[in-house]
């Protein structure tokens, strides 16, 4: 594969052989179970012959004692499979949504649904508001009309349901005699479910619940992921005795040398980088070293989501090219989003792209006659380079969740594996990329958002765990959830009756990079700010890590890399500030000022939606903007989209469409913009429940610091005040405004009724 990847240097090529042989040799006799350990002898024969093929350099024979030994352990899990770590048990506990989201019905008959207005052949499901699953019955299970919502907003498709006459396990994706229907509706507040499909075959009672193809497959990658680094000998330790906790106080190493310590260290590596401390770059340099010292060596990079991955592809490529670094990409991306994807992203380094450059090449002289019979066959490309690409690449990248991960399990290692997001993941979505590596970096910030829905899980895992113990207790419940779950519950149960319940520390593991990043001594928190101007760096970094970060963002601004005024003139002088806090009156003092003023049970306001068109139009509209709009909650959002005003004003100010402009805070996680409006909604009477969920310190940190040059933020700070116990770290946010209040050039807290006046 010379022809697109450099060969190592000859010289050295034998010398590094017999030293990787060594290692291999070293590392396994050190390994090898001595006299003491259970094993079975046939094993103990296998190990020895393999120790003597390293030994003696035998590399065919090694190869053929490998493949011998894969076939075996294939026999005997079959056979007899093994016993799942407890990470199985946490994974679990994300897939139980599925059985939160199964619900009992009964159809309503024809006269039913057409006394309460619905139209001929048109199927109305009655869901049982009161239903309980019998083996799970703590569950929080969603409305339909939640689920709705959430679908319809993520997808734009309606979505397939399975419908049964006995209570199913989703937890599998076989249908198993389960009739398919079409959803195609909820009624707003009653709990009717419309769908379509043949009556003849949906039963008068029943069970349905969602079946998605994409799911399932997710669910089968995550349990795999899981089985797979459960059993990896490199968490090993890791999981079985986990350091104790080490709480951060200081860095152990300086800045200028943390890539060194990252490329000097066997394991993991874990980075906290707070908004705008250089996690990108980090990563990039980190590459560069890499790569600039050993060409022919392998990374993986993966990130959770496509949108933050294709941004480091990016940043990595670019600078690997102009260093003049030989390098071969390859961006696993799959059929399908390729398709839907198309125009969104850069797809220099996908396999079309790849596949067209490699069979464009000329064949080296020494490959004469493959290049003959080449020439004799189909004009179209030779599919095999497209694995050829992705075999011979010394950059890979791919999310944490993708179909090659699953391939690469057991097949595939690299030199050096970056993950970004690693905060947001779950085991399941991290701890297999971490054993592709020999080196292997985490990037991700514990104090942003959790893994998604962390609180659904822990719950989920809670109830397997009361399940399992019940099950050892109750022959009859055991035999029920036996003949429901199969398979999936004898692994759980073998696990329980080996193990015992979990621990809190294994609990813990529910957030990973956190897990680890408070015991590894190999760690680094970035606190050097180059995206936020200096009032906003000192509010996040004081109030979300403890400390102002290090401001360094004047240099990149000095040094021409960063444009002074990225907003030019369209901001008034008088709202021209980095901080502005748009205050409104408690609903208390002015009525109109209360959220969900129609009484709807939803989290809205139109008192801040109003005054957000307001403010923007005091902006002159002049070259598009860089701008978004951002909401804790999906109803404020809807109300924002929905306004005719709104979407007109912003639409003279920037070219970014409309629906990209205005977005939840868990949305935007990761992304950042030079002007950004924050709606906080909360202005009630709701006594202990008057903020809920929006002011966990994890969101709000997100919230506020997606700023680059002006933030707005509407709100009421006498609804903070009043309830500042039950939003503490808001109110912390508050406190900090009025400090960098004091300077009128920092920051300004300006009343509703004056920008309404003014």
């Amino acid at each position: 594969v010379d022809w697109f990847m450099p060969r190592p240097p000859d010289a050295n090529l034998e010398s590094e052989v017999r030293t990787d042989l060594a290692l291999a040799t070293s590392w396994a006799r050190g390994a090898a179970p001595g006299p003491e350990a259970r094993c079975h002898p046939n094993d103990r024969r296998k190990v020895a012959a393999m120790i003597e093929a390293l030994g003696a350099g035998d590399s065919l024979r090694l190869r053929r004692l490998l493949a011998e030994d894969r076939i075996e352990a294939k026999r005997r899990a079959d056979d007899e499979p093994p016993t799942p770590s407890f990470l199985s048990l946490l994974t679990e506990g994300e897939l139980m949504e599925r059985v939160a989201g199964v619900y009992r019905y009964r159809l309503l008959p024809s006269h039913e649904a057409a006394e309460l207005g619905f139209g001929h052949g048109q199927l109305v499901l009655e869901v049982d508001r009161g239903w309980k699953d019998p083996h799970f019955p703590a569950l929080t299970r969603p409305s339909p009309q939640e689920v709705w919502d959430a679908l319809i907003e993520e997808s734009r498709v309606t979505p397939v349901l399975a419908i049964s006459d006995r209570l199913p396990n989703p937890l599998d994706r076989r249908l198993r005699g389960s009739e398919v229907v079409r959803w195609i509706g909820v009624h707003e507040d009653q709990p009717f479910m419309y769908v379509r499909g043949n009556e003849a075959d949906v039963p008068p009672h029943g069970y349905v619940r969602m079946h998605l193809a994409g799911d399932n497959t997710l669910m089968e990658r995550k349990r795999a992921f899981t089985a797979f680094a459960g059993t990896h000998p490199a968490l090993a330790s890791l999981l079985a005795a986990p350091p104790p906790l080490n709480p951060f106080t200081d860095n152990p190493q300086r800045r200028d040398e943390l890539e060194d310590a990252v490329l000097a260290t066997r394991g993991v590596f874990a980075v906290q980088g707070p908004p705008g401390t250089g996690k990108t770059h980090l990563a990039t340099q980190v590459v560069r070293r890499f790569l600039a010292g050993v060409p022919t060596g392998r990374v993986l990079v993966c990130a959770k989501e496509h949108f933050a991955l294709d941004h480091i592809l990016a940043k990595i490529t670019a600078a690997l090219q102009k260093d003049g670094v030989p390098l071969r990409a390859w961006r696993s991306v799959s059929l399908a989003k390729r398709r839907r994807g198309r125009g969104e992203t850069d797809t220099t380094w996908q396999s079309p792209s790849v596949v067209r450059d490699l069979s464009a090449r000329d064949w080296t002289p020494e490959t004469r006659g493959w290049s003959q019979w080449e020439a004799r066959a189909s004009d179209e490309h030779d599919q095999r380079l497209a694995s050829l690409g992705q075999q011979a690449a010394n950059l890979f990248f791919a999310t944490t969740m993708d179909s090659s991960m699953v391939e690469a399990l057991g097949t595939a290692s690299f030199d050096l594996v970056i993950v970004e997001e690693a905060g947001k993941c779950y085991p399941s979505e991290l701890l297999h990329a971490l054993c592709l590596g020999r080196t292997a970096l985490m990037i991700g910030d514990q104090r942003q958002l959790p893994p998604y829905q962390e609180r659904r899980t822990r719950e989920g895992v809670e109830a397997w765990s009361k399940a399992l113990g019940q099950a050892l207790r109750e022959p009859a419940y055991r035999q029920a959830l036996a003949d429901r779950f199969g398979p999936l519950f004898a692994g759980l149960e073998s696990m329980a009756k080996a193990r015992g319940p979990l621990n809190d520390t294994e609990k813990a593991w529910l957030r990973p990079f956190e897990f680890l990043f408070d015991r590894l001594h190999t760690r680094h928190r970035l606190e050097e700010q180059f995206r936020m101007e200096a009032p906003l760096s000192r509010v996040v970094g004081s109030v979300f890590y403890g400390r102002p970060f290090d401001h360094r963002k004047g240099e990149l601004v000095a040094a021409g890399l960063l444009p002074a005024r990225p907003l030019g003139d369209v901001l008034p002088p008088e709202v021209d500030v980095p901080l502005i806090w748009l205050d409104t009156p408690h609903m208390t003092e002015d009525p109109d000022a209360t959220e969900d003023a129609q009484k709807r049970g939803v989290r809205d306001n139109r008192y801040e939606a109003e005054l957000i068109v307001r403010y923007l139009r005091r902006l002159r509209p002049g070259p598009p903007i860089d701008m978004v709009i951002l909401t804790p909650y999906n109803a404020q959002k809807r109300l924002l989209l929905d306004s005719v005003e709104l979407r007109t004003v912003c639409e003279t100010l920037t070219n970014i469409p409309f629906e990209q402009v205005v977005r939840t805070t868990d949305e935007y996680q990761g992304r950042e913009a030079e002007l950004t409006v924050l709606s906080l909604v909360r202005n009630n009477s709701l006594g202990a429940r008057t903020w809920g969920f929006m002011t966990e310190p994890e969101r709000l940190n997100v919230m506020f610091s997606r700023t680059r040059f002006r933030q707005v933020v509407v709100g009421s700070s006498a609804h903070i005040r009043r309830h500042a116990k039950e939003c503490e770290w808001l109110n912390r946010v508050w406190e900090a405004y009025l400090v960098e209040a004091r300077d009128p050039r920092c920051a300004r807290v300006i009343p509703a009724s004056e920008l309404t006046h003014g």
